[in-house]
């Protein structure tokens, strides 16, 4: 039972409240107490009374006996019953002793009983439960009570002259024993709170371990040197392999299971960083938008000591790399933006100038240069503006924007602004028209201009070579999302142009400005959509390469 804080009074000479484990030793103490009149009964059924204590009223030694062992229950109970109010408590133990013990003493008849060792446990008990000022109380009330019945022996009985010295020296044995156990008793006390309160920092320091390793971005595990067991692992961690206690299930957690055996399988442990693929751990909507696998780099931490846990750091190179891509290209947007800045002046005095020269001159060969140099100037102007449009993104509004009636509309409209016949596209929207996303409608109308231009340039010319789709997705696992995009008949693009298509200013064609599909992502990314490559798509029975945007539909 957990005891109570009581409040302190000055009677109790502002003693310090005390801890549970106070209360405990109080109760030994009363268990002890409860000991020696069982003892003592015990003594005087088997053994004859005088024999042991000389002559004494044996009457009067029960009922003290009795009342002795009846007063150690009830203290008992009172502690039970009502944990409150210590110092109280045990001033009311010591009293009790002492009046006992030397009313024991009286009823034994003699001095040389013995009995008036038994001053020493009250002695030692407040010593060891309370402050020095108390235990010096307590055996001082003792040595006064033992000198004080040695005295009244002394006046009734000359020949008792060698007892008013046995009291003086069991005093000083009390006094004695009240200083050494209380100094030992609080050392000890220090101690418990010394180990106390160290627990509690180790508490805290493990909590906050616990807060720093929820929050760090890569993941932490904890495996088992033996068996390889899961004993901790962090978010981080669960969303790249998946929940650990279903790990012998997850695709992920047997990759580095099978990592981790392979490393614990060398003669000497030794740090280590393995890679290998994994499928996403968690299914949301990032992780839809992801590619089907993962990157992950696992570094294996040798334990310190024989047996001890293994600790696994675990990194997504994809969003190492994206975020070394990220950074190169921000400070590279920066450069060209700056760039950009300073080519738009002198490029419109070259283009005003080629314009007055046209004018003025007749020349045919005069015409056809300075028409040269406005292709040329027009052409460098549309780099700027993409540059420019690049660096400063606009914000993203957050209207649902319903995407079937949107892409309906769309692609008529854009084949007329071209010029294009109508059977050069093809529309293929299976989409309810109350299904909505969050995509802002200037940026995904560029997007799709992007995606068109570029496919029916390469698609062919044929009716129906390029296709605008759309479709919902499967719900899974909460999610629901919408493919659209646009397909087309072309001859494809080459392993090596793919892996560099969406690198900003890469480009194939000589007239091109190598950012038309890098900005295309980059919108995507910035309206929580992905914009991917698809090779080889069977598109009415006929293979076409796609460009697909996921995005999730609003709920």
């Amino acid at each position: 039972m957990t005891a109570p804080v009581a409040k302190t009074s000055t009677f109790y000479f502002s003693l310090p409240d005390p801890s549970r484990s106070v209360w405990v030793s109080l109760r030994y103490l009363n268990w002890m107490r409860m000991m020696v009149p069982i003892a003592l009964l015990a003594s005087i059924w088997i053994f004859e009374p005088r024999m042991l204590l000389g002559s004494m009223d044996r009457n009067a030694f029960l009922i003290l006996v009795w009342g002795y062992l009846a007063a150690a229950v009830g203290y008992l109970i009172l502690m039970l019953l009502r944990p409150q109010r210590f110092y109280l408590q045990l001033l009311a133990h010591i009293v009790t002793d002492i009046v006992f013990v030397a009313a024991l003493m009286r009823a034994a008849g003699s001095s040389g009983s013995g009995l008036g060792v038994l001053m020493l446990m009250p002695v030692a008990g407040a010593s060891i439960l309370s402050p020095l000022p108390m235990a010096l109380f307590s055996a001082a009330m003792a040595t006064l009570v033992l000198l004080g019945d040695a005295f009244f022996r002394l006046l009734h009985d000359t020949d008792s002259g060698g007892a008013l010295f046995q009291a003086g020296l069991t005093g000083f044995a009390c006094f004695i024993a009240a200083l050494i156990m209380n100094g030992l008793a609080q050392r000890l006390l220090r101690q418990e709170r010394l180990a106390a309160q160290r627990g509690q920092d180790f508490q805290n320091q493990l909590e906050i371990n616990k807060l720093i390793i929820a929050d760090m971005p890569n993941g932490v595990v904890v495996l088992g040197a033996d068996d390889g067991a899961v004993h901790q692992c962090n978010p981080a961690a669960v969303d790249l392999l998946g929940p650990s206690e279903r790990f012998s299930l997850s695709a992920g957690w047997s990759q580095l299971l099978e990592r981790f055996r392979a490393w614990q399988s060398q003669p000497s442990w030794t740090n280590e960083v393995v890679d290998f693929d994994a499928p996403p751990g968690l299914v949301t909507v990032s992780s839809l938008m992801a590619p089907a696998l993962r990157r992950i780099r696992a570094r294996f931490m040798a334990p310190q000591r024989k047996g001890g846990d293994v600790l696994v750091f675990l990194e997504d190179l994809g969003v190492v790399e994206a975020r070394a891509q990220q950074l190169k290209l921000a400070a590279m947007g920066r450069l060209s933006a700056s760039i950009a800045h300073e080519i738009r002046n002198p490029l419109s005095a070259v283009r005003h100038a080629s314009a007055l020269l046209a004018e003025d001159s007749d020349n045919p060969t005069q015409q056809r240069l300075t028409h040269i140099i406005e292709v040329n100037t027009q052409r460098i102007n549309r780099i700027v503006e993409d540059v420019l449009q690049l660096s400063r993104r606009e914000p993203v509004t957050a209207e649902p924007l319903f995407l079937g009636p949107f892409l309906r509309q769309f692609g008529p409209e854009y084949l007329s602004e071209q010029g294009l016949p109508a059977e050069r596209l093809e529309l293929r929207i299976d989409l309810l028209d109350w299904m909505a996303i969050r995509f802002e409608a200037s940026q995904l109308r560029r997007v799709l201009v992007n995606l068109l231009a570029n496919a029916l340039r390469y698609g062919g010319e044929q009716p129906g070579a390029v296709c605008l789709f759309c479709h919902a997705g499967a719900e899974k696992h909460g999610v629901s999302y919408v493919e659209f995009g646009v397909a087309d008949r072309g001859p494809g693009l080459a392993q090596s142009v793919r892996e560099h298509m969406f690198e900003p200013f890469y480009t194939t064609d000589a007239r091109g400005t190598g950012l038309g599909l890098y900005i295309a992502r980059e919108l995507c990314l910035v309206n929580q959509a992905t914009l991917n490559y698809r090779p080889v798509v069977e598109l009415s029975d006929v293979a076409a390469e796609v460009f697909c945007i996921r995005v999730a539909i609003v709920p």
